[in-house]
């Protein structure tokens, strides 16, 4: 994060495989101007995939939607006046996802009791460190 400062580059952070967890005290995906997660079918939340762009800066994650539904002016007739792509994620998948987040606490968890698990009963495997 100091080398971006220092060289003025935005920090795109990849927290694809960190959702609900925290560095230091602070959520992954949340030290950088933008976050990334991943829903794809590995990850703690999946929508069968797509994912979540984060950011605090309102204008520029309004921007970004504006071009992820295929950046159409608000007009009655389909005009653009930048490339945009379609990265939207259908509602079905969307509304599955939000579903999981409300149990996320729940998930991470799960997570821990079976990592926990895991160290405790492999632990004195020579490959486990």
């Amino acid at each position: 994060m100091r080398m971006c400062r220092d060289y003025n580059v935005t920090l795109i952070e990849d927290a694809a495989e960190s959702l609900g967890t925290k560095y230091k005290g602070k959520y992954t995906g949340t030290f950088g101007k933008y976050g990334v997660f991943s829903f794809n079918g590995n990850k703690i939340i999946t929508t069968s995939g797509g994912g979540m762009l984060v950011s605090s800066d309102e204008e520029r994650i309004a921007k970004v939607r504006f071009w992820s539904t295929q950046a159409r002016d608000k007009a009655r007739h389909y005009e653009h006046s930048e490339l945009g792509y379609n990265y939207r994620m259908s509602n079905v998948l969307a509304g599955i996802g939000r579903g999981q987040l409300k149990v996320l606490d729940r998930r991470l968890i799960q997570k821990k009791h079976i990592f926990e698990f895991y160290k405790e009963n492999l632990s004195h495997l020579e490959d486990w460190k």
